[in-house]
């Protein structure tokens, strides 16, 4: 076996996923026109068979294979990354439950101030059970690691969403937003506020279902926190530290972090509304100061000058929620509520009757869209970079390929030369009718002579 073959074997059973008997069993059965020797080939065709994923093949043949198995969790995919550390794809070995697993990273494992954010978003986590937030199944401690297990969402953030797919429809972007707010109204009335809802920090299911996510700077309401010496609650925020985004942030969030309350997440759900239907934050700036002064200091943008086809309404309530002054916004999530779900209602019945204005967007907007998407501007969080190491390129089944026709809009009948001829056709006939019968009447009233 030669060395760099057998290098791959002993990191793919350290890894876990397979012991050495099993990989040495499956090299006995491999095709013959099969290189044996090389441990790229050897890594595709177990991909193939489905011994390991791509994900965990890469990872192997980079010598990454340290943290792929966490107990009785297996990773089999990464997900995303964030400053409270790596979000992975992973399956409970004996339930076969999908899970998503987020793990600290080692570099700060050792900063106590870290993993205090981190237990923080695990005990946020536990006491939330609601349909659109996400589910905490689990927690712990591996081999100096810590990490917490959640409910697996198979979808999109809206962040994403947004930035592959452009603006959201009015209708389904207030669909949305009234989904969180049903699930930032739950984690109030437990004594939670969340601190940085932002459109990545929003889930969407395949279904269509949204999930709050991201509870690392939650904040409980709790009576201690006023006391100096509760370092876990009072503690992670001293000193002038800003937490949150600075393109969602409240002004009293980034000015004072220990003001931030409920409205501060009604603030940001409004900016969070703002982004996905205009694909740009509600301020733009080139540095974080400059931002969170826009926030604090220049007037509310007008969402209809970004999106013609977004109602009054809408544009109203976007302004409330965004105001500057917490005093001045809805005071609650219900009041949030009850605004959307009463827009909602108008929206749904406009497009019942078929009255709703088009989503398409204006020449200058789309414009602006092509623009951005030129520049692959990223406003909340940085790609991150590549790491230069060789990696071994992923199979995967690639989609037939459409023949041009099919990529066609399908045509759509129209009823107005239909209607025109039917309306033509009644005219002649009316004529005539009202032809002949005054010709039999001319008649009768000449005879007899």
């Amino acid at each position: 076996m030669s060395t760099p073959l057998r290098q791959f074997v002993l990191r793919l059973a350290q890894s876990g996923l397979m012991t050495e008997e099993e990989i040495l069993a499956f090299q006995g059965k491999l095709p013959p026109e099969l290189d044996a020797s090389d441990p790229t080939a050897l890594a595709r065709e177990l991909v193939r068979q489905g011994k390991v994923t791509s994900f965990q093949a890469t990872a192997v043949y980079q010598g990454k294979n340290k943290g792929l198995v966490f107990g009785e969790y297996v990773v089999l995919d990464k997900l995303g990354v964030g400053g409270m550390g790596r979000v992975f794809k992973a399956v409970h070995r004996r339930m076969e439950r999908i899970v998503a697993l987020k793990v600290l990273p080692r570099r700060v494992v050792a900063s106590a101030h870290s993993r205090q954010r981190f237990h923080r978003e695990v005990k946020a986590a536990a006491k939330l059970l609601h349909p659109h937030i996400v589910t905490a199944y689990d927690a712990g401690h591996h081999e100096g690691i810590d990490y917490l297990v959640m409910e697996y969402i198979d979808g999109y953030d809206l962040g994403r969403l947004v930035r592959e797919k452009g603006r959201l429809p009015v209708q389904q972007a207030v669909d949305y937003m009234l989904q969180a707010a049903k699930g930032l109204r739950y984690a109030h009335s437990k004594g939670i506020v969340h601190r940085d809802i932002k459109p990545s920090n929003l889930l969407v299911s395949s279904e269509g279902i949204v999930k709050i996510l991201d509870m690392g700077l939650a904040r409980f309401d709790d009576p201690r926190s006023a006391d100096p010496k509760n370092t876990l609650v009072d503690g992670l925020t001293r000193f002038g530290q800003i937490i949150g985004t600075a393109d969602y942030m409240a002004p009293e969030q980034a000015e004072d972090t220990d003001r931030a309350d409920q409205r501060s997440d009604v603030y940001s759900l409004g900016c969070t509304l703002f982004r996905v239907l205009t694909r740009r934050p509600p301020y733009r700036g080139e540095t974080l100061v400059k931002k969170i002064i826009a926030h604090r200091d220049k007037p509310i943008p007008d969402l209809l000058k970004y999106r013609s086809e977004a109602t009054p309404e809408v544009a109203r309530i976007v302004a409330k929620m965004m105001a500057k002054r917490p005093e001045d916004r809805h005071q609650d999530m219900g009041e949030v509520i009850e605004d959307l779900e009463s827009v909602a209602s108008t929206l749904e019945i406009q497009a019942h009757l078929g009255l709703s204005t088009p989503t398409a967007p204006s020449e200058g907007n789309e414009l602006e869209a092509f623009l951005q998407s030129l520049k692959g501007h990223d406003e909340e969080e940085p790609q991150e970079a590549s790491s230069g190491e060789s990696a071994l390129p992923e199979i995967r089944a690639l989609p037939p390929s459409s023949p041009r026709h099919a990529r066609r809009p399908p045509r759509r009948f129209s009823w107005t030369p239909l209607a025109a001829l039917l309306m033509v056709t009644c005219g002649v006939v009316a004529a005539g009718w009202w032809w002949q019968a005054a010709r039999q009447a001319v008649l009768h009233l000449e005879w007899p002579p």
